[in-house]
């Protein structure tokens, strides 16, 4: 059995965990960050195949992924990693829509997803 540790939280499945894709390929190139995101992708897929063919109740759902920034002065950094994620093939859209109370310039990447981690593990133990 899984312990507590993970009881309360929410473990979110995304493509990204922050402004990492303008600095792969800046460092790294196309090719590394493009596997970089196939290697993302591809997990977030197989935790959803899993829990779709094992009907795993873990709360999961599809959610979007706002990736923002409040401070003008580092909205170039938001430009600058929706410029590399359009240069790499990546769906995501530049907005400065966000959900309340935010503001300010954001990427949104829809169809990502959440679950409860524990509920998850459990299924396994």
């Amino acid at each position: 059995m899984v312990g507590d540790v993970t009881a309360g939280t929410t473990a979110k499945i995304t493509i990204t965990s922050g402004l990492i894709y303008s600095n792969l390929l800046s460092k790294f190139g196309k090719d590394f960050a493009l596997k970089f995101y196939m290697a993302n992708f591809d997990a977030f897929n197989t935790i959803s195949n899993i829990v779709n063919e094992f009907n795993i109740d873990c709360d999961y759902r599809v959610s979007s992924l706002y990736l923002y920034s409040s401070d003008e002065n580092s909205f170039h950094l938001i430009k600058n990693e929706y410029d590399s994620l359009e240069e790499l093939g990546v769906h995501a859209k530049l907005t400065d829509e966000l959900p309340y109370p935010h503001k300010g310039l954001g990427i949104l990447h829809d169809n990502q997803g959440e679950f409860h981690p524990k509920k998850y593990l459990n299924f396994f133990s």
